[in-house]
């Protein structure tokens, strides 16, 4: 999620016709990127505090505060989605912990997971 990547984005998300560019950027910067309105350029920073409110601003600014709602609670929803995996409830079984596993995830990664959760609920 953190390691640098080079991707082709387009220049303008609203316009295809302008062409693309190669970006450095991290596969968790694309994945936010996918809920950020196309009227916003690519959002290609580290996301702390002060970057998330000029990120909200420009959203604002660009689409209004109806989009801008839709975007806080799709970016509430892809943090809940990408953390509850690995913070589970003692209470729960490890079958339906596997199923709860995101789609985005490889095989492999499911494989690992599903392994951990068993031998961690065990």
């Amino acid at each position: 999620m953190h390691a640098l990547i080079n991707v082709r984005i387009p220049v303008d998300k609203q316009d295809p016709s302008k062409g693309t560019e190669m970006v450095q950027t991290t596969a968790g910067r694309i994945i936010v990127n996918q809920y950020v309105p196309d009227e916003v350029p690519f959002v290609n920073e580290v996301l702390g505090k002060k970057s998330l409110r000029k990120i909200i601003t420009n959203v604002i600014k660009f689409t209004g505060v109806t989009r801008t709602a839709k975007f806080l609670d799709d970016i509430k929803n892809l943090g809940y989605e990408h953390s509850r995996p690995v913070s589970p409830s003692t209470s729960e079984t490890s079958s339906s912990l596997r199923r709860r596993l995101p789609s985005w995830m490889t095989h492999t990664s499911r494989l690992q997971a599903s392994v951990t959760i068993s031998i961690w609920v065990s």
